[in-house]
């Protein structure tokens, strides 16, 4: 009994980090639908949200159940994240409340991410010539018929009892072990009198964004986020936008009027940290401009032209940027400072990169 209640316990003190990591996970989420996929459900903030929550309340039980195959080397936030994002496939593969159109765009990223890898682990396993043409070919059926089998039996998996990648894995292994791809040697769940489908693999030549285009727009967006640093405008209207990207109400901003520029700064970069798929070094690179303008006075911020700004923070001009709080700069109205913040940075974000491009 005493066994019992210590692993209830441990149980209990484990859903408890909930609250340390729901946020990241919520984040990086979104940040990896609004990257990845366009479904139309997609473009619902609403459903997105509902989706993601739904899948955060899953993966902890999910995962509960998986920590003992969690290798100490791995980092939790990634392994964490690794399994919701495979709930996340799992669902739009099963059609779960997520559009007509999400099993194929389920199946692609499937596809996109572990393609490469299965082929691989059959290469190895494959007997045969390595190299010529039959023996590629060959690899190449087995792992396209891998990827086709799950989409035809993705029922049978069960994300409780290990990743996708490993049911993959056991598909390719029984498919490696009898080349004449017989049903009846298939993983045993499958049942061996069902058809071949040999209907086309939509996900196979789907339009969606190939990892080398994915590649190209993660680094378009690394360029625009450096341009708005560089060139947005003052240090706390760029925080403030930025801010924006990550928070799903704008009055969550409002709400820190009473931090400082320091404070501002921080959480903002985090947040870019946990939404972005970049290293966090990377953008702990992009964002020293404003680290280092908030270590001067204001008075060294805003120009001697700007007799407007100056005249309104003159109180503060002989103060250094990141002591002072974000509502000083906000006036009877600071959504409509946010607004207006956002259309004039993107405004001269645009400028920017379309004078590049002359």
């Amino acid at each position: 009994m005493d066994l019992i209640m210590d692993l209830k316990n441990k149980h209990n003190a484990y859903m408890k980090l909930k609250k340390d990591y729901n946020h990241f996970l919520q984040i990086r989420l979104k940040a990896r639908i609004k990257l990845r996929f366009s479904a139309q459900n997609f473009q619902d903030r609403k459903k997105v949200e509902k989706a993601v929550d739904k899948n955060i309340a899953e993966s902890w039980a999910v995962s509960w159940s998986l920590i003992n195959l969690m290798k100490e080397e791995k980092d939790f936030n990634s392994w964490l994240f690794d399994i919701n994002l495979n709930l996340l496939l799992f669902n739009m593969i099963q059609k779960k409340n997520m559009g007509s159109d999400s099993s194929s765009q389920g199946m692609y990223e499937l596809y996109s991410m572990y393609r490469l890898p299965i082929r691989s682990y059959v290469a190895s396993r494959l007997y045969g010539k390595k190299g010529t043409e039959y023996f590629n070919n060959r690899c190449e059926d087995i792992m396209m018929t891998t990827f086709q089998k799950f989409e035809k039996y993705v029922d049978k998996y069960n994300p409780y009892k290990g990743s996708i990648f490993s049911y993959l894995v056991t598909i390719a292994e029984n498919m490696v072990k009898d080349e004449k791809n017989l049903p009846e040697n298939l993983v045993g769940e499958f049942n061996e009198h069902d058809e071949e489908d040999h209907s086309p693999a939509v996900w196979a030549v789907s339009t969606e964004l190939s990892p080398d285009r994915v590649q190209e727009k993660q680094q378009f967006e690394s360029h625009v986020l450096r341009t708005m640093i560089v060139e947005g405008g003052y240090p706390w209207q760029t925080l403030v936008v930025l801010l924006t990207k990550t928070c799903s109400d704008r009055e969550d901003i409002v709400s820190f009027s009473d931090i400082s520029l320091y404070e501002l700064f921080d959480r903002t970069r985090d947040e870019i940290m946990i939404s972005s798929f970049h290293d966090d070094e990377e953008i702990k690179e992009l964002f020293s401009p404003l680290e280092e303008k908030l270590e001067l006075n204001l008075s060294e911020i805003i120009p001697t032209r700007d007799h407007r700004s100056r005249d309104m923070l003159v109180d503060y001009l002989d103060t250094k940027l990141g002591e002072i709080s974000l509502g000083i700069f906000f006036s009877k109205d600071p959504l409509k400072n946010i607004r207006d913040w956002n259309h004039r940075i993107f405004k001269r974000v645009r400028k920017a990169l379309l004078s590049e491009e002359e």
